[in-house]
């Protein structure tokens, strides 16, 4: 098929003049005049069937090939290094903030295992109201938690996931729910042994060992800054 070298349109075979533009078409053009295409960005394709994946996806859906990215698992790596050759606790926090969460199962897997190791419950729950590691962690878990649902097609995958994501949210739970309950556990001493007081001349003690527990948890707090 031959194109106007003007305006671009079809030329109809054994015409001399393009019917859109009206000029001329070559006596001596015995090729073909090819409609140039471009095309931006990248097209990813299985290795094993050549079926056009989308993104996210982690197995064929028209060979169920399982797809892995050398790329990926070494940037989990190399995640890990940067973080044991930096010292700052602000350059560590902004390496774990833009680190892009991978795509592939593994890499999945081997990310939200690196973060639930380096996670720390109880330092988190006592500086809810900071940004500090922590955060960032408990941040990236989340992406990689929601990035697994959207990406992992097996169920078993899925459920391993899940196991481990629901088991940091546990965890983050019970120090909440220990926390509070010292707190909850001072202050009832505290309120016993002034009642008790009025009968009991020894009560007291009652509201001293409530007052060094609440004493206590803000020390261990001070400490853990």
């Amino acid at each position: 098929m031959a194109y106007c070298v003007n305006c671009g349109a079809k030329i109809v075979e054994g015409a001399k003049f393009c019917a859109n533009c009206g000029k001329q078409v070559g006596v001596n053009e015995n090729y073909e005049q090819k409609r140039k295409e471009s095309y931006d960005g990248e097209v990813h394709k299985c290795p094993h069937c050549g079926e056009v994946l989308k993104a996210f996806e982690t197995v064929c859906p028209t060979c169920n090939f399982e797809l892995r990215e050398v790329k990926s698992s070494n940037a989990v790596k190399d995640l890990a290094e940067k973080l044991q050759n930096v010292i700052s606790q602000e350059q560590r926090i902004n390496i774990i903030k833009n680190f892009p969460i991978p795509n592939t199962k593994e890499d999945i897997f081997e990310f939200i295992l690196l973060a639930s190791s380096n996670f720390d419950a109880d330092y988190y729950v006592s500086h809810l109201k900071e940004n500090d590691e922590s955060d960032a962690w408990l941040s990236k878990i989340e992406q990689a938690y929601k990035k697994g649902l959207l990406s992992l097609k097996n169920e078993q995958d899925i459920k391993k996931l899940k196991e481990i994501y629901f088991e940091i949210k546990s965890k983050i739970k019970k120090v909440k729910f220990n926390k509070k309950g010292i707190t909850v556990l001072g202050v009832f001493l505290i309120f016993l042994g002034t009642i008790l007081s009025v009968v009991f001349y020894w009560s007291y003690l009652f509201a001293i060992v409530g007052m060094w527990i609440l004493i206590g948890k803000h020390i261990i707090n001070k400490r853990s800054k």
